[in-house]
């Protein structure tokens, strides 16, 4: 039992080495016959039964509307580079866009005493750091 799990563990520690593959080779990586598999047949072992499930009903074919107008898609907006603004690195914007916040429009808008509520703990900030930010945005915002 030992020299298998050896052998196998070796296996497994210089997988990156190259192996000599032939029938001696496979017959040493074979495991050992059990003693509870003496009575049966050599091959592979039994799959276990696969879970039956419940044929889906078909879905009724939809009546189309009379005239079918193609959808409006909005593309969502591209999140800004917030890390431009001084103060701002990529930890910190990666809160402000788990908050919401991936433009410089959301940044210029959000509430600075919000934004502070929400960031306080992850660093020291300040009230006036976070008004900053959102005066920064604002002027990125225009251009």
């Amino acid at each position: 039992m030992w020299e298998a799990f050896y052998r196998r563990w070796l296996d497994l520690v210089f997988w990156w080495l190259p192996r000599k593959e032939g029938p001696a080779q496979q017959a040493e990586d074979a495991p050992p016959p059990r003693p509870q598999d003496e009575g049966r047949a050599a091959g592979p072992p039994p799959r276990p039964a696969r879970e039956r499930r419940a044929p889906e009903p078909a879905a009724a074919p939809a009546a189309e509307p009379a005239a079918a107008q193609p959808e409006k898609t909005v593309a969502p907006p591209v999140p800004d580079d917030l890390t431009v603004i001084k103060g701002i690195g990529p930890a910190i914007q990666n809160k402000l866009r788990a908050l919401g916040i991936t433009t410089f429009a959301d940044l210029a808008a959000a509430d600075p005493d919000a934004i502070l509520r929400q960031l306080k703990g992850s660093q020291p900030l300040t009230k006036g750091r976070v008004r900053a930010w959102t005066e920064a945005a604002r002027e990125r915002a225009r251009t």
